[in-house]
């Protein structure tokens, strides 16, 4: 008996073991989590104040670029002295006009959640997206696929934010991938937990293990510098947030890398607890 006995103690150790590394690990996802909002938080502060101060001299600059390039066209000028004065203007215009994307998506992070939600049909938000960026695809090469499988509802959403994360995560795809690469987009009905699923998928470069738990965060970027301001992803992950979804990402470098987008069929109301708002990130 004393033998049982001891090599019950011996296994109810081993379980108990077991269950306190399961929790620690639970803890540092949630602490990661919560580090990451209160980023989120942070940006969205600093970006409520500063962007109107920023986006009038901004627009600006970009306006009497403009306005000299057309006094350019009027002026007699040494032909090299042209070139490198309209180079310069056409420079200065585009810089602010980014500059100035780069703000807006920075607010994103400011307003509030809630509004523009409306029941909306995800095929024609998801095909005018596809619009949008199959010229950048063919540019670069890559075949752009689209499946909308049958039974995906509406679901209640900001449709425009809906198209500003589509766009993103496709984007980000189609840059990841050389050329005669493959991006596909998939919508699907969540059985489980109704709503949507949402995949973006390609088979480009992918994002070495180390970056993964790093991707959301705002100017995190493995592209080129004049590829962006690494906030396509941080945009996203607000615009989740902001639907009470989840958003996983499975990528392995040189094989490709997919995105899966979870979103509820409907919002909750202020009257319903929510016992977790926070989109899930996995790897």
């Amino acid at each position: 008996e004393l033998a049982n006995a001891q090599e019950e103690l011996k296994t109810w150790g081993g379980k108990l073991e077991r269950r306190v590394d399961e929790k620690t690990q639970e803890l540092q996802t949630a602490q990661q989590r919560m580090i990451l909002i209160e980023k989120m938080a942070s940006l969205g502060k600093l970006a409520a104040v500063m962007a109107h101060e920023i986006n009038n001299p901004l627009a600006g600059i970009a306006t009497y670029a403009r306005l000299l390039q057309k006094r350019l066209v009027r002026t007699t000028m040494d032909p090299d002295d042209f070139h490198d004065a309209s180079r310069i203007l056409k420079m200065m215009e585009s810089e602010s006009i980014r500059c100035g994307d780069i703000v807006r998506n920075l607010l994103l992070f400011s307003r509030a959640p809630g509004t523009g939600f409306a029941a909306e049909e995800i095929a024609p938000i998801l095909e005018r997206c596809i619009m949008l960026v199959q010229h950048k695809a063919a540019l670069q090469e890559v075949k752009l696929a689209i499946e909308v499988a049958d039974g995906v509802r509406s679901i209640v959403c900001d449709a425009g934010q809906m198209e500003q994360m589509i766009l993103a995560l496709v984007v980000n795809a189609i840059e990841a991938t050389e050329e005669d690469g493959n991006v596909s987009v998939s919508v699907r009905h969540d059985v489980d937990a109704g709503g949507i699923v949402l995949t973006v998928t390609d088979d480009g470069r992918g994002i070495p293990p180390e970056n993964l738990a790093n991707i959301f965060e705002p100017f995190f970027s493995t592209k080129e510098q004049t590829y962006g301001a690494g906030l396509g992803l941080a945009v996203v992950y607000g615009i989740v947030n902001r639907h009470h979804g989840e958003i996983d990402v499975d990528s392995e470098p040189g094989i490709g890398t997919k995105f899966i987008v979870r979103l509820p069929e409907r919002q909750p109301t202020e009257t319903e607890e929510v016992a977790d708002d926070l989109p899930e990130i996995t790897s």
